[in-house]
């Protein structure tokens, strides 16, 4: 789980090329340069969750009988090292890392009931199907509040 954590922290640096910008423009008050240099962070962070996250359960679910027990340890061997990661975040003052944390363990839920139904069904693309539209719908749902606290600091109520 420590080394998954550090090799994770390693593939989320290029996001972070983009956060002086953005903490440049917070500072100006400019929403839409927040905007432009934020989106791609947040978008480079869910395709490092989605994509390690979909490696890893696959790599632990695939050619084996496919047993809850299987299914289990996948789910905690992709979700642990975000999670431990979200944690040492919000450690530091960083409450946005739950989120992601949140909807990855959510995702490798929908990618439990897809191997579920279908056993045999269990490649990199198929689970992906599942696994995408509940981590989209978490950085949809992070923008959304990301964008009401920004607003709510521009009018003095934080």
């Amino acid at each position: 789980m420590l080394v998954g954590a550090f090799a994770l922290s390693l593939a989320l640096v290029p996001g972070m090329i983009f956060l002086p910008i953005v903490k440049w423009a917070a500072e100006r008050e400019s929403m839409p340069l927040m905007l432009i240099a934020g989106i791609p962070a947040m978008i480079w962070t869910y395709v490092v969750i989605a994509i390690s996250c979909v490696v890893v359960f696959a790599a632990i679910i695939n050619n084996s009988g496919v047993g809850l027990f299987q299914m289990l340890w996948g789910y905690a061997a992709a979700t642990g090292p975000w999670s431990f990661l979200a944690r040492k975040d919000a450690e530091a003052g960083n409450d946005q890392a739950s989120m992601p944390a949140f909807f990855s363990q959510l995702g490798v839920i929908a990618m439990m009931v897809a191997t579920f139904i279908n056993p045999d069904g269990t490649d990199f693309f198929t689970l992906i199907y599942w696994f995408a539209p509940v981590l989209g719908i978490g950085l949809v749902l992070q923008l959304f509040v990301l964008w009401v606290e920004t607003k709510n600091a521009r009018r003095g109520y934080w």
